[in-house]
């Protein structure tokens, strides 16, 4: 049977193992879009939220509830990939054989802390609106899913999967970290989000 399934992927919500467990599940090929473009019949992932106008098939979205910890998440991705590109390889999740060097990389994220101005806080909060307005604007067959719940297990009846989470296959190994004594404006910036999402 044929299908489409569109994954829009908002930064550090889980969505490389929801993308990679779902094709390994339903045994179907997927695409980050970016990078791969997009196979005919399979899974397809991308952050361009603008690529609903032209999707089909089993819309899926990935954020977090928390936008306090998103934010942060987004913030500190944000500043390995620009800042410091030389080294930044995805520092947030080891996979077989690169825990060694991935400790490494945690380490110098770690070390670098620095403060968020509110430009970064209100820019974020504009990219997660015109997400919101992309995805609340488009007539599919869609389901949101939330970080946070993937810890218990969900439904997506649109794929018949049933207590679809970190539970059934276990989630990427995290190397942890205190996102707060990295962002050292950690309450500020708190405060800019409460400010701006009003």
């Amino acid at each position: 049977k044929q299908m489409t399934i569109w994954l829009f992927a908002e930064e550090r919500s889980g969505s490389t193992w929801i993308i990679t467990t779902i094709a390994a599940m339903l045994q179907m090929p997927f695409a980050y879009v970016e990078q791969d473009g997009i196979v005919p019949d399979g899974v397809h992932q991308t952050h361009d939220f603008s690529r609903l106008v032209d999707a089909h098939g089993v819309l899926l979205r990935t954020t977090r509830r928390d936008v306090d910890e998103h934010f942060l998440s987004w913030a500190i991705l944000t500043r390995a990939r620009t800042k410091h590109s030389a080294w930044y390889e995805h520092p947030f999740m080891p996979r077989s054989g690169q825990r060694g060097c991935a400790i490494e990389m945690i380490k110098k994220l770690s070390d670098d802390k620095f403060s968020v101005a509110r430009e970064d806080v209100q820019r974020f909060l504009d990219l997660k609106r015109e997400r919101n307005r992309l995805w609340d604007g488009k007539a599919a067959e869609k389901q949101t899913i939330f970080y946070e719940d993937l810890f218990n297990g969900i439904d997506i009846p649109q794929l018949s999967l049933k207590n679809f989470g970190f539970n059934l296959l276990g989630n990427y190994e995290k190397i942890p970290y205190n996102k707060r004594d990295v962002v050292v404006n950690w309450q500020e910036a708190a405060n800019w989000i409460y400010e701006g999402s009003r």
